[in-house]
């Protein structure tokens, strides 16, 4: 079967929009060139994918599972035309990096891309804690320094830092004034979702087995986070450079002695990955194994 991602784009594009006058004009087709498109796709499969009807188009249980994989064809195909274009552009690394990442992070970063090769340039970009992975998936960038752990599969990573973790408090919340909390001491508190890691970020299970009251909304950005804590919607658990490098006078930030520190990998594609970036993962590695006491250096992949 010929399986061209033309066709399978028509495919999806229709889906998408429930109508072939719709879908053409998205397309930049004629609607009986796109029609007779579909027919041809669906005689290639030997089962009918879209229900017509005057009422427009629906997908039959065989159009359902397609669809899920046409969308996936689509990612993997813009991914392997983005990685080629990138294996073109010799010597430059394009690293993002979420909200938090200390500057002292970045720096090393530089310094072991500069130590390993001179002609060896970084362009680093930040992105959203609610999507770490996309642009990794889809080849727009070579690699990311996130908060660990790392969920996602084929995704190797390496840890590089650990720091604390903060709760993040109203400013005359009546544990703003200590130096240092227990876990324990948020059991009562409502503290705010979190879009990735949550078992992590809420503590759960927690030491004292009592459930946490999670509030809505997860914050997506450093900044929401801060809003949504100085507007008592909730406190907050986060990374100490977090609550440092966003800090404002009507949230405090006091550390949680006896959880786990928060790590931070640089993590990368497992399939395809630039050729720096795993050496470039080792050079971090060696300060970040000094710094947590002999930290394994092998990068991990899930």
């Amino acid at each position: 079967m010929d399986l061209s991602l033309r066709v399978v784009r028509y495919f999806v594009t229709v889906a998408e929009t429930g109508h072939f006058g719709q879908a053409a004009e998205r397309l930049f087709i004629s609607q009986p060139a796109l029609s007779q498109q579909i027919k041809r796709f669906e005689a290639q499969f030997g089962c009918q994918l879209l229900e017509r009807s005057r009422s427009g188009v629906s997908l039959t249980p065989a159009g359902e599972v397609f669809l899920d994989e046409a969308r996936a064809l689509l990612a993997a195909g813009e991914a392997a035309v983005a990685r080629t274009l990138r294996a073109t552009e010799q010597g430059e690394l394009i690293i993002a990096f979420v909200a938090g990442t200390p500057h002292d992070l970045t720096a090393k970063l530089l310094q072991a891309a500069e130590s390993m090769q001179s002609e060896l340039a970084l362009n680093l970009v930040r992105i959203d804690w609610a999507s770490p992975f996309a642009r990794l998936r889809s080849g727009a960038v070579d690699a990311a320094i996130l908060h660990l752990p790392c969920e996602e599969p084929n995704i190797d990573y390496q840890p590089i830092h650990h720091e604390a973790r903060v709760a993040v408090l109203p400013a005359d919340h009546h544990l703003a004034g200590r130096k240092k909390i227990s876990i324990n001491d948020l059991d009562p508190e409502p503290v705010l979702d979190s879009n990735f890691n949550r078992e992590f970020w809420l503590v759960i299970p927690r030491p004292s087995s009592c459930e946490p009251c999670v509030v809505q909304p997860a914050p997506d950005s450093a900044e929401q986070l801060m809003d949504l804590v100085a507007q008592r919607r909730g406190i907050a658990i986060t990374a100490q450079t977090v609550s440092e490098l966003y800090q404002r006078p009507d949230v405090v930030a006091v550390p949680i002695f006896d959880i786990d520190q928060v790590q931070l990998g640089l993590a990368w594609p497992a399939e395809h990955p630039a050729p720096a970036v795993p050496r470039l993962a080792d050079a971090l590695a060696i300060d970040g194994s000094h710094e947590s006491g002999g930290q394994d250096s092998q990068p991990r992949r899930l």
